[in-house]
């Protein structure tokens, strides 16, 4: 009973606005026809008609379409809403989830840390760093290179490891006084060996004078995946275990690439670390070390 009365309710409106338009149809045709008698008849007169009907035309549109715009922006709200409470819900199960990580890391944490102290295991050195502006960057199809405003004055020495924020950028290829060159890990003469974290896959890198690197070795290509992280593996002690390399990509089925985790043209300052021997507690003479 309940849906015939809403169903004869809106028939009832329906009725009314078709009775309302046909009315301002008639009015409209009606007041036009007087405009076309009265141009006529009477110029200055027509003039000041079409003037006034602008004036009132205006005010009629506006509240016409008024209630319409009402409901279309009272539509985009509440699709708006809908949508924010979708995103708050997906963000609080994120940080719950967020935190029981964070719980487990922390077990996780002090389990390894009582474990070393059980074994013994010798602590690992921190290294330091120096911090160096960007004089110039180079591009071309055969180096990619960075010229850094720190040398042999500041300490710098051949091999040295720089980064942004634990992120690799590349190393010291050469060295004045004042300045250094900086060998991009994009640069097709570097190599580097990483390893995929969360699956423990190791490769070696090499940049090929473009925006990727590519794999030189490829082990086990089917365990990858499009976003797996890639970090240094510290394996031949070029570079310190850790630092971010970049991101696997996908960019057809049969070729994956290393994406950088860095855009370089947008940095202003680099650190360059000292990883020479005796930084990292070496006092004997190793190969391919400093």
């Amino acid at each position: 009973m309940a849906n015939l009365s809403n169903f004869k309710r809106v028939r009832s409106l329906i009725k009314e606005r078709t009775s309302s338009k046909k009315l301002l149809t008639g009015l409209a045709f009606s007041f036009a026809l007087l405009i076309i008698i009265s141009s006529l008849t009477n110029f200055h007169f027509t003039n000041v008609i079409k003037l006034k009907f602008l004036d009132y035309s205006s005010y009629i549109l506006k509240s016409f379409y008024m209630p319409l715009n009402t409901f279309k922006n009272s539509g985009d709200n509440i699709n708006n809403i809908f949508y924010v409470y979708r995103n708050n819900k997906n963000l609080i199960i994120e940080n719950e989830n967020l935190k029981s990580q964070l719980i487990e890391q922390k077990f996780i944490r002090k389990e390894n840390i009582e474990l070393r102290n059980l074994l013994n295991v010798k602590k690992e050195n921190s290294y330091s760093f120096v911090t160096a502006k960007i004089l110039s960057q180079s591009n071309f199809s055969f180096s990619h290179s960075m010229i850094l405003s720190v040398g042999l004055d500041n300490n710098i020495s051949i091999n040295s490891p720089v980064i942004y924020k634990n992120q690799l950028v590349g190393y010291i290829s050469d060295v004045g006084n004042k300045s250094s060159r900086v060998r991009l890990i994009t640069d097709i003469n570097s190599k580097i060996p990483v390893l995929v974290l969360d699956k423990n896959i190791k490769f070696i890198m090499s940049g090929d004078n473009n925006n990727y690197l590519k794999f030189l070795n490829f082990g086990n290509i089917n365990l990858l995946e499009n976003g797996d992280e890639v970090y240094t593996s510290g394996d031949g002690g070029m570079y310190p275990k850790g630092l971010m390399v970049g991101k696997v990509i996908k960019k057809s089925k049969n070729q994956l690439v290393i994406e950088p985790s860095l855009t370089i043209g947008k940095l202003d300052y680099l650190q360059i670390i000292d990883w020479t021997a005796l930084s990292r507690g070496i006092d004997i003479k190793v190969d391919n070390t400093n």
